[in-house]
């Protein structure tokens, strides 16, 4: 009736549809204020919460900073649950309209956008917005620096103070290197690479040996000290394929643990040398737009077989940090992957800190990895063919009760090549030309119930590395 009595003189006779009329104007004048004043409330509110530099945009991907985990990537839903959580803890509490209505006037305003050069390489981000300076080996308490990924291992001062020893993996690390120093070293600054912020060193890794010799336990290990969301799986197919390069954005590790006994194309091998070489890529994004940006992430491969090429590619061996594993570690003494890991728990923060000091040390000798472990590769015939005659010339000598299986051969002839870093003939190609010098039969072994193929009529030097 106020609103009657505001538009109506005193005993005037209401008309129905003039009231109608009146009420109508006066809902809409309304309407109109009210929507002014939420739209100011959520660019007041959009606005606070940009002030706080809590989103930037790295590599076209948002950013938000968490209390607990540093800047993680969230998407525009995300974004909203991040808003009114955020309000909500200043005592202000919003709807989840209200909260997704904020969320896009956010992404309106202009962001700090995260150049590459302003990602300090020296520092890496811990749990809980710790910052550890990997020069210093100190650690502080910083959550405005951006970093594009942290490491899910609790901050403990008296890890330092203790020395950082770890026991339990260097037990380990002796039983999986067969207590090789330069093996073991290059596992560490393979970790101490993966868990840093650098992106100069432009290598990928090789895990390569025989099965059950604890590949995948390295693996497991590493992708156990970040979280899930900064760890992807690629296989070398999927590089050269319109969207496999856009899934290397915003991850810190991409795995392929069972590298497919196949021959590499020069196309997936141009694809992998782009993808360490600290360029700047672009790739499609299905259903998106593409995305350009430089690969932050360490790529590690783990196979049993050798390298297959159809030519050797200098530039992607000298890329290549290869780490053997040739001793098979027997079943009863594999241990399951939970029970290793609880194992490792209270180690997980003196493994991040060693790792890292031996990046350090890598850094310093200009990404010079430890010995002069040669990656095991085959190509096609014509290269092979060239090992092939020179494992015959220089390691067969003829002996007329000499025999030796071809299979256990053909392993000795990749260590051959393993050691004088020549390329590798396939098993096919390296019996027909074997076949051309020495006679070939059938054997029997210590141990075997049948007969197995053998090369008859020579004996074969050791092979010393």
């Amino acid at each position: 009736m106020e609103i009657v009595k505001k538009y109506l003189p005193v005993n005037t006779k209401v008309n129905h549809k003039r009231l109608w009329l009146i009420l109508e104007k006066e809902s809409v004048s309304r309407m109109v204020e009210i929507k002014e004043e939420k739209s100011k409330k959520i660019m007041r509110l959009a606005d606070e919460f940009s002030v706080c530099n809590l989103c930037v945009f790295y590599n076209g991907i948002l950013y938000v900073n968490m209390e607990d985990e540093g800047y993680i990537p969230k998407d525009e839903t995300q974004l909203a649950i991040v808003v009114k959580q955020y309000f909500y803890a200043k005592g202000e509490r919003l709807l989840a309209n209200m909260a997704k209505k904020v969320a896009e006037e956010i992404l309106t305003l202009p962001l700090r956008q995260v150049r590459e050069n302003e990602i300090p390489w020296n520092l890496v981000a811990l749990k809980g917005n710790w910052l550890l300076d990997i020069c210093t080996f100190s650690v502080s308490y910083n959550p405005g620096i951006f970093l594009p990924f942290y490491l899910d291992v609790e901050y403990d001062p008296a890890v330092l103070a203790s020395g950082c020893l770890t026991p339990v993996f260097d037990k380990m690390l002796q039983q999986l290197s067969n207590r090789d120093m330069e093996i073991s070293q290059r596992i560490w600054e393979m970790m101490g690479c993966v868990l840093s912020n650098d992106v100069y060193y432009k290598k990928f890794f090789v895990l390569q040996g025989v099965s059950g010799s604890g590949k995948s336990t390295i693996i497991d290990i590493l992708t156990d000290l970040m979280p899930r969301r900064y760890v992807t799986s690629l296989s070398l197919d999927k590089f050269n394929g319109e969207f496999g390069m856009a899934t290397l954005c915003g991850k810190a590790l991409v795995v392929n643990t069972e590298l497919a006994n196949k021959e590499i194309s020069e196309n997936n091998i141009a694809k992998l040398k782009e993808a360490t070489g600290g360029d700047t890529l672009t790739s499609n994004v299905k259903y998106k737009e593409p995305v350009t940006f430089q690969n932050r992430s360490s790529i590690i491969f783990a196979t049993n077989h050798t390298f297959r090429m159809e030519t050797t590619d200098q530039g992607l061996l000298n890329r290549a940090c290869v780490i053997p594993f040739t001793n098979s570690i027997p079943q009863h003494m594999q241990r399951d992957r939970m029970e290793l890991m609880r194992m490792l728990q209270g180690e997980r923060l003196a493994i991040v800190f060693k790792a890292l000091h031996a990046f350090i040390l890598l850094k310093n000798r200009q990404y010079q990895f430890a010995g002069n472990l040669q990656m095991m590769f085959t190509v096609r015939d014509a290269e092979g063919d060239a090992s092939v005659e020179a494992f015959i010339y220089e390691m067969c000598t003829p002996y007329p009760d000499g025999q030796y299986g071809a299979v256990a051969l053909y392993k000795f002839f990749e260590r051959y090549c393993w050691v004088k870093n020549r390329p590798c003939a396939r098993y096919e190609r390296f019996e027909l030309l074997m076949r051309q010098e020495f006679e070939k039969g059938k054997g029997h072994f210590l141990g075997s119930k049948n007969p197995l193929a053998v090369f008859k009529g020579m004996i074969v030097k050791p092979v010393i590395r």
